[in-house]
């Protein structure tokens, strides 16, 4: 490593001597690499902590995504030639004043998303080498059940990967760990299974044995696996619930007692915070919990909705906001609670419908769909401020581009796709559509079409709006996931 540094200095002369000439005594902890979360289609930032202010760094990668090589190497200052089929990338980098390299890259090309990447940092003053990083590039993919596996589709191509994951023992969720390189299985009676996401279709690396009751994985996309909940059934009188905590391996540490929570939700039971550092979980009786994922308890618990409320619908993060959702008695209409998680304000707030999901489509705008009726609501800043009328029934929403894609069905029976803007408001998209009744995208002008009661999945190109087949022939009554959470 030594000589690869002298070799690189040798040739940039007047550029590193004066760093080389830092005693070495000056050093402090080995260098230390952060990463964001590396999903295919979205920036893949790196950043490298505790060098010598104002040095160099040399990067050593020696697998990588194509994107990512080509940012670097831009970034070189000794220009060192290099090829994207080269093996190896050695590139020295300027070190900024707080004693930090960032390096940042969106993965767009076709070849980022089947790639990883393997590097490590060495200060050119100190000799001191971090760790090395290794992370897989995650496709955005919907799981679809068939009959004898679960079908990963691709969100960004609409092609069907391999290999599929095992239908055996069912599935109950689905997670990603931060690094990319492994996948949280959630089964059915509590089996857990760590899978390695380079071989879906491979042994476990690691097996648990948790409780029969547990059905909900909850997961945050950057930090992976948080906990799963474990909901005992019961008439007329459930019994309470568990919170099992996730570690890299498996569970860790005790489980937390719940209240129970029997009582169906339409849309998530649990939230996770994007930093994995605090949750919500909904409970019966319109409880919500919240979760300190680091001390392992649950510090708060608020009761959402308003007087005649019987359970709550969905719940969402929006920002700094928590969006929850709660419905009444026989379809009358429910009520939106909007918990401000800087101050701790709660605003409840009436709806004109008996609410269904929520869609949230940037950190302004969300959207709560109907269980039934033909109006959906518009969320702005945290406020109710329109309500939206269709002809029909509204099926499912997905955000995209700004905006949504919502599944219409009309007075006739026929499946429509609109496209909702903040701005122009409602507008059809697609005339007549397969009959489908969930919409799926993930950040790209492609949306899949599920729900077909012939088992069938259409992909909707956004940009052209043609309308194609997957190969693929899923249960149209069982439920998908969805990957990085």
């Amino acid at each position: 490593m030594i000589g690869r540094v002298a070799r690189i200095a040798a040739r940039l002369a007047p550029l590193v001597l004066g760093v080389l000439a830092v005693p070495v005594t000056a050093q402090a902890g080995d260098p230390v690499i952060h990463h964001s979360f590396p999903v295919a289609g979205t920036t893949l930032t790196v950043v490298v902590e505790g060098l010598q202010p104002n040095g160099l760094a040399l990067v050593t990668i020696t697998q990588g995504p194509p994107s990512f090589l080509m940012s670097v190497s831009g970034q070189d200052e000794a220009r060192n030639p290099w090829t994207p089929d080269g093996p190896i990338l050695e590139a020295l980098l300027r070190v900024d004043s707080f004693g930090a390299v960032v390096m940042a890259a969106e993965l767009r090309a076709a070849a980022d998303a089947r790639a990883e990447l393997h590097m490590f940092v060495q200060d050119v003053a100190t000799g001191a080498v971090s760790e090395q990083l290794i992370l897989r590039v995650v496709r955005p993919t919907v799981v679809v059940p068939s009959a004898s596996s679960y079908e990963r589709i691709d969100l960004a191509s609409g092609s069907v990967l391999v290999p599929p994951l095992p239908r055996a023992g069912g599935l109950d969720g689905l997670a990603v760990s931060p690094d990319g390189r492994k996948a949280y299985v959630l089964r059915e009676n509590g089996l857990l299974e760590v899978v390695a996401t380079s071989s879906w279709a491979g042994a476990p690396l690691a097996t648990h044995r948790i409780d029969p009751a547990s059905d909900t994985l909850a997961a945050s996309k950057g930090q992976g696996a948080a906990f799963v909940l474990a909901r005992p059934g019961g008439q007329p009188f459930t019994p309470a619930g568990r919170l099992l905590f996730l570690g890299d391996n498996g569970p860790v540490g005790e489980p937390l007692p719940l209240e129970p929570m029997g009582q169906a939700v339409v849309g998530e039971r649990s939230v996770v915070m994007p930093d994995g550092l605090t949750a919500f979980v909904a409970e019966d009786d319109l409880l919500v919990r919240e979760i300190d994922l680091l001390g392992r308890r649950s510090p708060n618990v608020f009761t959402a909705g308003r007087g005649g409320d019987l359970a709550i619908a969905d719940m969402a993060l929006q920002g700094s906001r928590l969006l929850v959702t709660t419905r009444s008695l026989d379809g009358r209409a429910g009520t939106l609670t909007v918990l401000d998680l800087r101050s701790g304000r709660l605003d409840v707030q009436p709806l004109d419908i008996d609410p269904g999901r929520i869609v949230v489509l940037d950190e302004e705008v969300a959207l709560v769909l109907p269980a039934a009726a033909g109006v959906f609501h518009v969320i702005e800043d945290g406020l109710v401020t329109r309500r939206v009328e269709g002809p029909g029934t509204w099926l499912d929403a997905a955000a995209y581009a700004g905006g949504a894609v919502l599944l219409r069905r009309d007075d006739a029976g026929l499946v429509h796709l609109d496209r909702f803007e903040p701005v122009i408001g409602l507008t059809t998209f697609v005339e007549g559509v397969p009959p489908a009744d969930r919409v799926v995208t993930g950040g790209f002008p492609l949306a899949v079409l599920l729900g077909d009661p012939s088992g069938l999945v259409w992909l909707v190109d956004l940009e052209t709006r043609e309308v194609r087949r997957v190969d693929v022939i899923a249960d149209p009554s069982a439920p998908f996931a969805l990957l990085p959470q």
